[in-house]
Protein backbone atom coordinates (compact mmCIF):
# COMPACT_ATOMS: atom_id res chain seq x y z
CA UNK A 1 0.00 0.00 0.00
CA UNK A 2 1.05 3.40 -0.75
CA UNK A 3 2.87 5.01 2.28
CA UNK A 4 0.80 8.17 2.04
CA UNK A 5 -2.47 6.44 1.34
CA UNK A 6 -1.55 4.26 5.12
CA UNK A 7 -0.43 7.33 6.75
CA UNK A 8 -3.71 9.54 6.08
CA UNK A 9 -5.92 6.17 6.90
CA UNK A 10 -4.22 5.71 10.11
CA UNK A 11 -4.37 9.75 10.97
CA UNK A 12 -7.95 9.73 10.30
CA UNK A 13 -8.89 6.09 11.90
CA UNK A 14 -6.99 7.91 15.15
CA UNK A 15 -8.81 10.48 14.75
CA UNK A 16 -11.91 9.27 14.84
CA UNK A 17 -11.11 7.15 17.33
CA UNK A 18 -12.34 9.98 19.68
CA UNK A 19 -15.14 12.43 20.03
CA UNK A 20 -14.30 14.87 17.07
CA UNK A 21 -14.67 18.45 18.36
CA UNK A 22 -17.32 19.78 15.48
CA UNK A 23 -21.07 19.50 16.44
CA UNK A 24 -21.67 18.06 12.69
CA UNK A 25 -19.80 15.15 13.50
CA UNK A 26 -22.33 12.65 16.00
CA UNK A 27 -20.25 9.64 17.41
CA UNK A 28 -22.45 7.73 15.46
CA UNK A 29 -21.07 9.03 12.20
CA UNK A 30 -17.72 9.51 13.85
CA UNK A 31 -17.96 5.46 14.05
CA UNK A 32 -19.24 4.34 10.70
CA UNK A 33 -16.81 6.41 8.78
CA UNK A 34 -14.09 5.09 11.21
CA UNK A 35 -14.69 1.90 10.13
CA UNK A 36 -15.29 2.94 6.49
CA UNK A 37 -11.46 3.50 6.43
CA UNK A 38 -10.55 0.09 8.70
CA UNK A 39 -12.69 -1.27 5.01
CA UNK A 40 -10.73 1.01 2.54
CA UNK A 41 -7.26 -0.14 4.11
CA UNK A 42 -7.82 -3.86 4.08
CA UNK A 43 -9.27 -3.73 0.78
CA UNK A 44 -5.65 -1.90 -0.80
CA UNK A 45 -3.59 -3.72 1.85
CA UNK A 46 -4.81 -7.16 -0.17
CA UNK A 47 -3.40 -5.32 -3.41
CA UNK A 48 -7.40 -4.39 -4.80
CA UNK A 49 -8.27 -1.13 -6.06
CA UNK A 50 -11.16 0.87 -4.33
CA UNK A 51 -14.38 1.17 -5.71
CA UNK A 52 -17.81 1.66 -4.93
CA UNK A 53 -18.15 4.09 -1.53
CA UNK A 54 -14.65 5.13 -2.00
CA UNK A 55 -15.40 7.04 -5.06
CA UNK A 56 -17.85 9.12 -3.46
CA UNK A 57 -16.06 9.72 -0.13
CA UNK A 58 -16.17 13.30 -0.49
CA UNK A 59 -20.27 13.51 -1.82
CA UNK A 60 -21.08 11.39 1.27
CA UNK A 61 -19.10 14.02 3.26
CA UNK A 62 -20.45 16.75 2.22
CA UNK A 63 -23.99 14.88 1.93
CA UNK A 64 -23.67 14.52 5.53
CA UNK A 65 -23.14 17.69 6.46
CA UNK A 66 -19.65 17.32 7.17
CA UNK A 67 -17.60 18.07 4.08
CA UNK A 68 -15.73 21.37 5.36
CA UNK A 69 -13.36 21.69 8.71
CA UNK A 70 -9.92 19.74 9.09
CA UNK A 71 -11.25 16.31 9.35
CA UNK A 72 -13.06 16.67 5.96
CA UNK A 73 -9.68 17.75 4.43
CA UNK A 74 -7.91 14.79 5.70
CA UNK A 75 -10.43 12.96 3.52
CA UNK A 76 -10.24 15.29 0.89
CA UNK A 77 -5.92 14.39 0.97
CA UNK A 78 -6.57 10.76 1.01
CA UNK A 79 -9.56 10.79 -1.76
CA UNK A 80 -6.55 12.82 -3.97
CA UNK A 81 -3.91 10.81 -3.41
CA UNK A 82 -6.44 7.50 -4.35
CA UNK A 83 -6.93 9.05 -7.25
CA UNK A 84 -3.29 9.81 -8.28
CA UNK A 85 -2.99 6.70 -7.97
CA UNK A 86 -6.23 4.57 -9.54
CA UNK A 87 -7.70 7.33 -11.87
CA UNK A 88 -6.17 5.77 -15.09
CA UNK A 89 -9.80 4.91 -16.65
CA UNK A 90 -11.06 3.21 -13.17
CA UNK A 91 -12.50 6.37 -11.61
CA UNK A 92 -15.14 7.70 -13.97
CA UNK A 93 -16.05 11.18 -12.33
CA UNK A 94 -13.18 11.31 -10.28
CA UNK A 95 -12.20 14.44 -12.41
CA UNK A 96 -15.70 16.08 -11.92
CA UNK A 97 -15.52 15.15 -8.11
CA UNK A 98 -12.48 16.41 -7.36
CA UNK A 99 -13.87 20.11 -9.03
CA UNK A 100 -16.78 19.90 -6.87
CA UNK A 101 -16.27 18.44 -3.73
Amino acid sequence: MDATVAGIIDELVETLSAPVDDPEWSDETRLAWRQHLLGVRKRLERGERPNGDEYHMMRWLSFYGIGAGPVAGRFRALYERLHELYAEGDWPFAAHMLATS
